[in-house]
């Protein structure tokens, strides 16, 4: 994993959808925003949605673009600007 970024593997209910687009769904690229409620975020990671990790916290509250859609699982790419 490079310096500065993080990938995770989170149920929709984790995700807003912030780019424009027709409907409920996270297309490839759409850019997200993470709930920045931790303990939501943590409830609602059940292993289905590849689990709960503690990196996940760091990324309550900020905006990623979507990689991957897979059964109800939505991979996202966050970028730290900070980095």
């Amino acid at each position: 994993m490079d310096q500065g970024k993080c990938h995770f593997q989170l149920s929709v209910q984790c995700l807003r959808i912030l780019s424009a687009c027709s409907s409920f769904r996270f297309p490839k690229y759409s850019v997200v925003e993470i709930i920045d409620d931790s303990d939501k975020l943590k409830a609602l990671q059940t292993s289905d949605h590849g689990g709960f990790n503690n990196k996940m916290i760091l990324a309550c509250g900020i905006r990623g673009i979507v990689n991957k859609v897979k059964s109800g699982s939505v991979c996202v790419e966050c970028v730290n600007g900070d980095e």
